[in-house]
């Protein structure tokens, strides 16, 4: 078998660690003094379990990340929501901060108004 890639560390430790990353690479961090051929000879005698450990990292791959798009479904209290993005910002916060819509098309949205007056307005007090 090919002998397995892996990025060295060493510091003032003890031990030797083996570390499969969540992107499958493995890092092995040394004491400043082992000898580089007995990490090699732990690292080809390891190399079963590095594998398998790396087949699972690549098998539960982190979801890809959120771009925030309109669309776009999110994950909220076990359920799946439609992302709707809003553009301008001033004519979403309209009205009043004591109020809170839920509208009934959409169950997950909910507007948010905020009183942008200097003078509170009827419902702010």
């Amino acid at each position: 078998m090919l002998p397995l890639p892996f990025t060295l560390i060493r510091s003032r430790r003890k031990t030797v660690a083996l570390i499969v990353q969540r992107d499958g690479a493995l890092v092995v961090r040394a004491p400043l003094r082992a000898p580089r051929g007995q990490i090699d000879e732990l690292v080809a005698q390891k190399a079963d379990w590095v594998r398998q450990k790396q087949a699972y990292a690549r098998a539960h791959a982190p979801a890809a990340p959120h771009r925030y798009a309109s669309g776009e479904r999110l994950l909220f209290l076990g359920q799946e929501y439609p992302l709707e993005v809003v553009e301008n910002l001033t004519a979403a916060l309209t009205g009043c901060s004591a109020k809170t819509k839920r509208h009934r098309e959409k169950p997950f949205k909910i507007s948010v108004s905020l009183c942008l007056r200097e003078a509170p307005c009827k419902g702010c007090g």
